[in-house]
Parts: C-alpha cells; structure tokens; sequence
C-alpha cells in the first residue's frame, strides 16, 4: 500500500511537468516568435524597452517567456573565440547586447533579468552539462549555466545557450516548434545538466553525480528510483525567501555538499566571506542607532562566518583579513566597554575580549604585511594591556 502511494506521488510530480510540455506542443507560439526575431535593432540598446517591446502583446506569463527566449537564441550568438580561451568574455548584460555574443553564463544572465523585467521570477542555474552520447566530464568545477523561472505558478527549465545551439546553424537539431529547451523536461534534461543544488533538478530523486558520471544508458534506470525523502518545491519555496545575498551563499553552500571538489570547496569560502561582509556593512550603518546586543549579533554573525571561511581556504585576500580582524577588534570593544548594558559579568566580558583580541593579533601576523595590519597589531596591544 505504500509502496503504491509513493509510486502514485511519483507519477503525480513528473506527471505534472509532462502535462506541462504537452500544452506546450499545442500552443501557437509563432506570432511572438516572428516578433521577437524582427524586433528593431535599435531596442537593445536599452534591455527595459526591448523587454516591454517583446512582451507587450504576450498572452500570460509562458507568452513573455517565450518572447524573451526567442529573441535571446535568435540575437545573441554563442562566443566561441571566448570559449576556447576560457575566458569571460562580457563583464555586463550591456556588454552582451553590445556585442550580441555570450557564453553560457551570459545567456542564463540576459534571460534572467529579461524575466524580472516582466515580473517573473528567474534564477541562473550553475552546473555541469554533457552530450548524453559522450563520457561525462569532470566534476571539479560548474562548466555551464541554464534558468530556472516560475512561470503561472509552476516551476519550469530553460537552456537558452543549447537551444540557440540546436535550433541555428545550416544543419539545425531542432526548430523553434520542438525546441526541447525550452520549458525542458526535468527528467530529460537531467541526462545532460546536472544542477550544484539538487533542487534545481526538480526531481522527486535527485540524479547523485556518480550516477550522473555513469554511462548515459544507466541514468534512465536511476530515475525510476523511488525516493519520498525529497521535496524541491519546499526547498525552492524557502529559497525564494532568502534574500538575494543569503541565496548566493545557499547555492554555493550547496553545490560544495553535493560536489565536495577542491573548486567548489574555495568557492564557498570566498561566499562565505562575501555574507560576511554584507553583514559587517549592517553592522557599521547600525553602530549609532542599534541597540548593544543586535551589533553584538551582527559582529557574532561575522566572526562566525569567517572562522568558517577559513576552513575552507589557504589564502586570505587581504580584504578578507581585514574584515575578519575588523570584526573580532570592534566585538572585543563592544564586550568590555558595554558590560553593564550587555549584562555581562566582567570578568568573563574581560576574558571573552581578550580572547578575540588575541586571535585578531594573530590574524594580523599571518600574510603579507600591510599598514592596517600594523594599526591593527597596535590597537590590540593596547586594548589587551588596558583589559589586563
């Protein structure tokens, strides 16, 4: 009985994607596609106008997604001189319609902010693709990045860079009218892109990255795993109350635990350090206006963070250091100047400040040595001989 409920869930949540691309396939696109092909030139020069252009006359909100789409994959060609340098090749949207060139991080970027434009939620999706006929590669670092975008309530896929790959060109894969990037399958498109977060699957079993480092003829049968343990919606739902900044570490959070690679470990760090920072910045816009025990959180919040980001790498950027000795000076100061307000007993505020003010003074001494390291140096000295 069970087993039979999980197996009728499981048909429901795929079920309900394929219902999904049917409509899809009996939907006529071609009005928007012919408009979104022959949008003026001169739109582009300014993405809120060309968005508000395209989808003016877009029926619902798969109509604007669609408009969005087909203008991408039929105006911005993929940078294949960037490619073969491993190298950005565009350092803002402005520079992609510019240019009319991007990678794959440009396209999934363009498309993403085209949607918020025309008030539907879109997110880039980093991961790692393959051709399903060809071995998988290495999962040390993300080598490409597709969308996600909440579209009439539902959750749906998008590759804009595969999709002009497949559907231009003298011999074209695909047409438009059966781009299969297009709102794509989740359980087709998992055979060739597997997300850093698992949620952006948007599967009831999550594909692992050994299954997806098997032979394609294999990850079929994984699929028709049972697994009731996981739910994307509820992990996608908390994500969208994240703040922006709160999700940046969440997906690099993420991606680490579920590709634990040397890459993905440092780019958490830095992540790490990044979150850090924002709340130090809270922390400085607050220090005359907040009450002691809510700076006294933020400074936790970031020593907390960066002890945590120091797990993760070697090296320090400067600024990082800074930041970490910034914030364990200001705590120490705050816990010995406001013990009374803080209802903290002195002596443990005196040794809980002294003990950060030594593991400031140790932060300094390690790196290269700069002026602030050396104030820094000299403040602790003196706030350690005045608590001892």
């Amino acid at each position: 009985m069970w087993l039979r409920l999980l197996s009728c869930l499981l048909f429901i949540m795929i079920g309900h994607n394929l219902r999904v691309v049917g409509q899809i396939g009996k939907t006529d696109f071609s009005a928007i596609d012919q408009k979104a092909r022959q949008a003026p030139a001169h739109l582009d020069k300014d993405l809120s106008s060309l968005t508000a252009y395209l989808t003016e006359d877009a029926a619902g909100e798969l109509g604007k997604v669609r408009a969005v789409y087909v203008w991408i994959i039929t105006h911005i060609a993929y940078d294949y001189p960037a490619a073969k340098r491993n190298k950005r090749s565009n350092h803002s949207i402005q520079d992609i319609l510019d240019r009319r060139k991007a990678l794959c991080f440009g396209y999934a970027q363009l498309f993403q902010e085209m949607c918020r434009l025309s008030n539907i939620p879109a997110y880039v999706v980093n991961g790692y693709a393959r051709e399903v006929e060809e071995p998988a590669p290495s999962l040390d670092v993300p080598n490409h990045s597709w969308n996600a975008a909440l579209v009439d309530g539902k959750w749906l896929l998008f590759d804009p860079t595969w999709g002009q790959g497949t559907t231009s060109g003298a011999n074209p894969r695909y047409t438009l009218e059966n781009d299969p990037f297009f709102v794509a399958r989740p359980d087709k498109l998992i055979l060739s892109h597997l997300p850093g977060n698992p949620m952006w699957q948007m599967l009831p079993n999550p594909l692992s990255a050994d299954a997806f480092m098997s032979p394609a003829s294999t990850l079929e049968h994984h699929l028709s795993r049972i697994d009731s343990t996981y739910s994307y919606a509820d992990s996608l739902q908390f994500f969208q109350q994240l703040s922006t900044d709160r999700q940046r570490l969440h997906e690099a959070e993420q991606t680490f635990r579920s590709f634990p690679s040397e890459s993905n470990r440092v780019q958490f760090g830095h992540a790490l350090f990044d979150y850090a920072g924002i709340l130090a910045d809270t922390a400085e816009l607050l220090q005359n206006n907040a009450p002691p025990q809510k700076l006294r959180q933020l400074n936790a919040g970031v020593i907390s963070l960066c002890r945590k980001a120091q797990q993760h790498l070697t090296n320090l950027y400067p600024w990082q250091q800074e930041l970490f000795i910034n914030a364990l000076i200001n705590q120490a100061v705050l816990l010995y100047n406001q013990q009374d307000e803080l209802e903290i007993e002195a002596q443990t505020a005196g040794k809980e400040a002294l003990s950060l003010l030594h593991e400031a003074l140790a932060t300094a001494e390690t790196g290269e040595p700069s002026f602030f390291k050396q104030m820094a140096r000299q403040r602790c000295m003196q706030y350690i001989q005045v608590i001892e």
